[in-house]
């Protein structure tokens, strides 16, 4: 089977690091980091000094228009070496003495993977800087620099990771990590779950079990825009899917119980953390037809024991409708159309 690029890059010099295994040993992550991090610095200062070596060419044969980008870029490279190696982290987080969620471990490994995509890149620019004057130049400094700068942004987010022992959501490594991806597959990475685009009469099955939508609710705004498909009558079911792929699917009863917001929301008596929540516009859609849109306030909830527990509030005026449930993975979930 062919290798990914993602693949490719990490049998490269990553590989090489002694030790360098994902850093799944917590005995030796800090050590491993420095290491990553040393050689890193290594590189960056070594294409730092062949723009440096170019602007010197250009200001020794009077070309002194290309000497300030030149240096410019040069002096951006250094920056974030000079950031890269002084970065300095606690004894908490990834280097804590607690074991480290394995989604944490994974991101760090794909941060330094595409980290050295960053170096490839800068790479790519290198021979026109060689022998490029006027505006060509100017492109080819500000193609650098971009490289550059999406460098930095990958270690800010990857430095929030190891501080945090957290993995940062979907949105935000998205633009920091597409490097690795081609472009087909972050358009597949932005798409919503396929679940989305359910219709009135699509069967489907979770977990084995058989159902048919027959309504929907959906909601927009600009922090959240999701829908609830009712997949099941009696008793009242539905499934919520995000536009977004960062929310989980979740299977949802339709639920009596009252909502009781505040610094530690219940529902009935249990016990939820609030994810998010805002107002928009909403319908439904349904037999009797769709409804025209109106103003709903949405709260979007986990379980503060069971984090895999589920609730979605939907305020319609005096209204209140309460949904709680679980998460679905979407391995679970097999669409089949309309019978």
């Amino acid at each position: 089977m062919d290798e990914t690029r993602a693949e490719q890059t990490m049998n490269g010099w990553l590989n090489k690091v002694p030790g360098y295994g994902g850093y799944r040993d917590k005995e030796t992550r800090r050590d491993l980091d420095r290491q990553v991090r040393d050689r890193l610095v290594a590189e960056l200062a070594t294409r730092a000094e062949s723009v440096e070596r170019r602007a010197q060419v250009a200001a020794d044969e009077r070309r002194l228009q290309e000497v300030g980008p030149l240096n410019d870029l040069a002096g951006s490279i250094r920056h974030l070496s000079n950031r890269i190696n002084s970065a300095t982290y606690g004894y908490g987080g990834l280097f804590g003495s607690k074991d480290v969620n394995a989604d944490v471990l994974d991101q760090i490994r794909l941060f330094d993977q595409a980290l050295v995509s960053g170096l490839d890149a800068i790479d790519a620019t290198l021979p026109a800087l060689q022998g490029a004057g006027g505006e060509s130049l100017v492109n080819a400094v500000s193609t650098a620099r971009r490289s550059v700068d999406q460098m930095s942004a990958q270690f800010d987010l990857r430095s929030q990771v190891v501080e945090n022992a957290i993995p940062a959501t979907r949105e935000q490594t998205q633009s920091v990590l597409d490097v690795l991806m081609t472009s087909e597959q972050q358009k597949t990475a932005r798409a919503p779950y396929p679940a989305y685009d359910l219709h009135d009469r699509d069967a489907l099955a979770i977990l084995g079990d058989n159902y048919v939508v027959d309504a929907r609710i959906d909601v927009e705004s600009a922090g959240a825009t999701f829908r609830l498909f009712r997949i099941s009558e009696t008793p009242e079911q539905w499934l919520f899917v995000s536009r977004s792929k960062e929310t989980p699917l979740a299977l949802l009863t339709r639920s009596q119980a009252i909502y009781v917001p505040g610094d530690s929301p219940v529902i009935g008596e249990e016990a939820f953390v609030v994810d998010a929540s805002g107002h928009g516009s909403g319908d439904v859609v349904g037999a009797g037809g769709q409804s025209s849109r109106r103003a709903v306030a949405y709260t979007l909830l986990r379980g503060a024991t069971d984090q895999t527990k589920r609730a979605i509030v939907l305020q319609w005026g005096a209204e209140q409708q309460v949904y709680s449930g679980s998460q679905v993975h979407p391995d679970d979930l097999e669409i089949f159309g309309k019978p």
